[in-house]
């Protein structure tokens, strides 16, 4: 009987790392793709914001925002789901606060996330969840 159970929880524990393994680099990998343009979109805006302008955001932009705004959601869904640690999305979190910071990006954010599309994932949540302790 115990070896059973012994066997299942390790067997369970070892699905679990496997799973949080493939979310962990397929989020990743999907956020090196956005990276690049995301940190020039946030440049570009807060070089208007600090020039007392607004940031135009052009088509292009919008895409990688709602690209962007999409992988932070199903982040938020699979962090909700017990497959992504707390360490990992409390990291991630402090990376969204980032581009939230940004004025126009904001605004967008707000925009998209009142529509309710997006598994319950709202700025002020990350906001909080960045802001707490790292465990140790």
């Amino acid at each position: 009987m115990a070896a059973g159970l012994t066997h299942f929880l390790y067997a369970q524990h070892h699905q679990d790392v496997t799973l949080f393994s493939e979310f962990f680099k397929d989020f990743n990998q999907r956020y090196d793709k956005l990276n690049n343009d995301l940190n020039a979109i946030r440049r570009r805006a807060k070089k208007a914001e600090s020039l007392g302008q607004r940031a135009e955001l052009q088509e292009d932009d919008l895409l990688k925002l709602y690209d962007y705004f999409n992988l932070c959601a199903e982040e938020y869904l699979f962090h909700e789901a017990g497959y992504i640690d707390n360490d990992v999305w409390r990291s991630w979190c402090r990376g969204m606060v980032l581009f939230d910071d940004v004025e126009e990006i904001h605004r967008l954010w707000v925009e998209e996330t009142s529509t309710g599309s997006y598994y319950g994932f709202s700025l002020e949540r990350i906001r909080a969840d960045a802001a707490l302790p790292q465990i140790a």
